[in-house]
């Protein structure tokens, strides 16, 4: 019940969607106050946890570390940089502990296009072109159940508190290297047709956690890798249709 719990949170507050959180946040900020102490609403949480993005960082040519000064250069990267600064805030001023967990490229079942994954495997099944930005756009593709696991061990770590912890693999992978990864797992060629999506301003080549942090205070590693995590994906899929 508490996965599911953490499952819709995390959809709740913006691992898939692509608008702020800050509203939820506040709401949530709220309740805590209202029921503090204890600093969490359901029994055997040892602090509270926000989720946080990776676009709080901005672009850097390295991996991202917790302690880099966050860059966003989107809306929403900036929405989840003050979003991060009002929970720690809360924390610190009100004695409740908080946790922020940064989830880089998240994906997996329910997500929805036009992000990259159910778009590819929506036109992969299809038997559609598939149509992607320039070469060398990469990610750190984290697969959702892995993110939720991230969110469970933040929530019962004392460590933590106060703490920002990304949650990410510490591999990148290119857009292309994902649709091959795809044809491989679904055993068949696909008509790639690279350069043919226009670009974003804030796509880059490197984009990958520092995964240090994670495994030191929260003892996480993501699971599953892209191969893995993409047949997880199609499994939930071929249930969901069968349902």
């Amino acid at each position: 019940m508490l996965r599911g719990f953490l499952v819709a949170a995390a959809l709740l507050t913006g691992l898939f969607s692509a608008g702020p959180s800050m509203a939820a946040l506040l709401e949530v900020a709220e309740v805590l106050a209202r029921t503090h102490p204890p600093a969490t609403i359901y029994v055997g949480l040892a602090l509270s946890v926000c989720a946080g993005s990776s676009l709080e960082y901005g672009a850097r040519a390295r991996p991202m570390r917790e302690d880099d000064v966050p860059a966003p250069t989107t809306f929403r990267g900036a929405a989840k940089a003050a979003a991060t600064a009002l929970a720690l805030g809360f924390g610190a001023e009100t004695g409740t502990p908080v946790t922020v967990v940064r989830p880089f490229s998240v994906y997996g079942p329910r997500e929805r296009r036009p992000r990259l994954v159910p778009t590819v495997v929506d036109a992969a099944l299809r038997g559609e072109p598939i149509h992607l930005t320039r070469a060398g756009i990469a990610r750190d593709f984290v697969y959702v159940d892995d993110v939720v696991d991230a969110l469970l061990l933040a929530a019962l770590a004392p460590a933590a508190a106060g703490e920002v912890v990304n949650a990410g693999t510490g591999r990148q992978t290119t857009n292309e290297e994902l649709v091959a990864t795809l044809a491989g797992v679904l055993g068949r060629e696909l008509d790639v047709r690279v350069g043919e999506h226009e670009a974003r301003p804030w796509d880059t080549g490197s984009w990958v956690a520092d995964t240090e942090k994670a495994e030191r205070v929260l003892g996480w590693t993501a699971w599953h890798d892209v191969a893995g995590g993409l047949r997880a994906t199609l499994a939930w899929l071929e249930e969901a249709e069968a349902a």
